[in-house]
């Protein structure tokens, strides 16, 4: 797509659309009858989706810390393991994510969302059990349906939960939940690790168990342990039902008027999936790779790269999620484009120390440098969420988050064989860290322009809908 493109304007919301979006951005006045839910049941639904989050990435981030051991005893290349914790587990989001948003429009979400734990909880097991790399490749490929209702489900329940001028704090305390579980998959998994390992190898009704089918099951016990934490949060009542007149039934919009308008407000819209998708791309290059760098390069054992890696991503997340915050809501007060100002100038910041961190010469300095740069990496997550949320129509905002986020997972899930694929280039595995370094340099100034592209539409978006009447 050409930067004129990019830069095309979008025609104002008619009539209609300004009366859904004034529906759903009414900032806390309920039509008689539906009151907000309490407080105490809004927070307790934060907390609730917390804990499944960090129970989810802590789960998620267990197979880097398994790398080694697969590739040894199945004997696989690099580029084998790219496929297997890169594309496997994305490649089911791919097929279903916009059909399963459909469901999380439609049906109660605390039914869905907690099935979907059951699938993955179901088929990380089978990861436990499978005995030869496409096994474990097709159980990693179905454990890929988590990501396609957990991340729109959660967004649908806080904007229920939530008046929109209260929703970006709820959105923050559920992302505690993503540092305290990346943390602890950091710091524990290391640790479960070594302990599987002393387990041994064992055999079961003819299965060999090595020491990482061990963690797999252990992985599959926090996905069922999710389904039932999902399972307990109340329904609450949807925001759209409340502007219905008698007798009318809720209708959401079919995937087809979706993508038509987000086509038609692609100038609005792209510049923000195009750039994330940029980032996820580099993110899920680096992260699988980060631990096998570490053992390789610095001749670190996986329990000091847990320690490290855990008290790096808790101290800096916990000091980014704030900083985004602020600087969001700094910005709000001087310009239209707050949300994508905060983006672009997070991403500015952390570009350097992420392209030094593995060339540094000590694992403490590469360690250091990945802490600066998580800490503008989280500090973007809250404008880019508000950003997307606060344009988006409730009645399609869950196919529109299951479209960000595919940028996200889908896109980022192919990062591990672009790294693969510069490595390669660059001369074999021993030039991982360059290509780790170069995967930065070149993704992270794309999503710079891409976001520096969608400053003016964004700005002339906000003010269009200021001017309805709808902000």
């Amino acid at each position: 797509m050409s930067g004129r493109e990019m830069m095309a304007s979008i025609s104002p919301p008619t009539t209609e659309q300004a009366e859904g979006i004034a529906a759903s951005a009414d900032m806390g006045t309920m039509p008689a009858g539906q009151s907000w839910p309490s407080a105490r049941r809004a927070w307790t639904c934060v907390a609730l989706l917390a804990c499944a989050h960090m129970i989810n990435m802590f789960d998620n981030g267990l197979t880097g810390f398994l790398v080694t051991l697969i590739k040894a005893d199945l004997q696989a290349s690099d580029a084998e393991m790219s496929l297997l914790i890169g594309f496997a587990p994305v490649a089911f989001y791919a097929l279903v994510g916009l059909p399963m948003a459909r469901l999380i429009d439609r049906y109660p979400r605390t039914i869905v969302m907690p099935i979907g734990s059951l699938f993955v909880g179901t088929f990380t097991l089978m990861c436990g059990l499978a005995q030869n790399f496409w096994q474990l490749f097709l159980a990693r490929m179905f454990v890929g349906s988590s990501a396609t209702v957990n991340g729109p489900g959660f967004y649908s329940l806080l904007a229920d939960y939530f008046p929109p001028h209260k929703l970006s704090r709820a959105i923050a305390g559920m992302q505690v939940g993503f540092v305290l579980g990346t943390a602890l998959a950091s710091l524990l998994g290391g640790v479960l690790v070594a302990m599987a390992i002393g387990w041994g190898t064992s055999d079961w009704f003819g299965l060999t168990i090595r020491p990482w089918h061990k963690v797999y099951m252990v992985g599959a016990a926090g996905a069922f342990l999710v389904s039932l934490i999902l399972w307990s949060i109340k329904e609450p009542d949807r925001r759209e039902l409340a502007t219905l007149k008698p007798g009318e039934k809720a209708k959401m919009m079919p995937v087809s008027e979706t993508l038509h308008e987000v086509w038609r407000r692609r100038a609005v819209y792209l510049p923000l999936f195009l750039a994330l998708g940029f980032m996820s791309l580099e993110m899920g290059g680096i992260a699988p790779w980060r631990v096998a760098f570490m053992e390789r390069n610095y001749g670190w054992d996986v329990a000091k790269i847990g320690a490290w890696s855990a008290g790096t991503m808790l101290i800096f997340s916990l000091i980014g999620l704030p900083l985004g915050t602020w600087m969001t809501e700094f910005f709000q007060k001087r310009y239209d484009d707050a949300p994508v100002r905060a983006i672009l100038v997070s991403w500015v910041i952390a570009l350097p120390f992420s392209v030094a961190g593995p060339l540094m010469p000590t694992g403490e300095l590469m360690m250091l440098c990945t802490g600066v740069g998580i800490t503008f990496a989280m500090a973007s997550a809250i404008p880019q969420n508000t950003a997307v949320q606060i344009i988006t129509p409730n009645r399609m905002r869950a196919q529109v988050t299951a479209m960000y986020l595919f940028m996200m997972t889908v896109v980022g899930g192919l990062g591990a064989n672009l790294l693969t694929a510069i490595s390669g280039a660059l001369g074999g595995e021993a030039y991982l860290g360059e290509a780790m370094a170069l995967a930065v340099a070149i993704m992270t100034p794309l999503a710079i322009i891409c976001v520096m592209t969608g400053l003016k539409p964004y700005a002339r978006e906000i003010r269009e809908r200021r001017e309805a009447g709808v902000m």
